[in-house]
């Protein structure tokens, strides 16, 4: 996967939101709404770099999202969150872009306006904690809210 596709990944993970029905799910579409750039980007256990890059956004919008580099949409779909498990869950479906059709199962936390995920980057087993390692299929990444 080129650096560019695991930037995309991992902005779509900071994404992953769909079929909110509770009101904390709703609260907390609420409370990710917005714009975020990456500061942390790993996979397997590996510095994938690119946080310097500041072209690259997020926006958080209900239970859509969107991957921007510069002013062009890179990547796309809908997000699910759960806030009754813990650590809180996060579903990212795919629907356009790089890795179309794939739901990545994800656990997420939000401190402040820092946002912090780890994804199974397959979608075959849903990670239990913030870290990656070798060969794990795990994309962590961490994000900042922009003012």
């Amino acid at each position: 996967m080129t650096t560019l596709g695991r930037l995309l990944v991992v902005a779509a993970v900071l994404v992953s939101f769909v079929g909110v029905g509770h009101a904390d799910e709703k609260k907390e579409l609420e409370a990710v709404k917005g714009t975020w750039t990456l500061t942390k980007h790993e996979i397997d256990g590996n510095d994938a770099g690119g946080t310097e890059d500041s072209k690259l956004a997020v926006t958080l919008d209900g239970e859509k999202y969107a991957v921007r580099l510069a002013d062009v949409v890179v990547q796309e779909g809908r997000m699910k969150l759960d806030t009754s498990k813990s650590p809180r869950t996060i579903d990212l479906a795919i629907g356009e872009g790089q890795n179309k059709g794939v739901t990545m199962l994800g656990i997420y936390r939000i401190d402040g306006d820092t946002f912090k995920a780890c994804f199974d980057i397959t979608g075959k087993a849903r990670p239990t904690e913030f870290k990656t390692s070798a060969d794990s299929n795990r994309l962590l990444v961490e994000a900042k809210r922009m003012k």
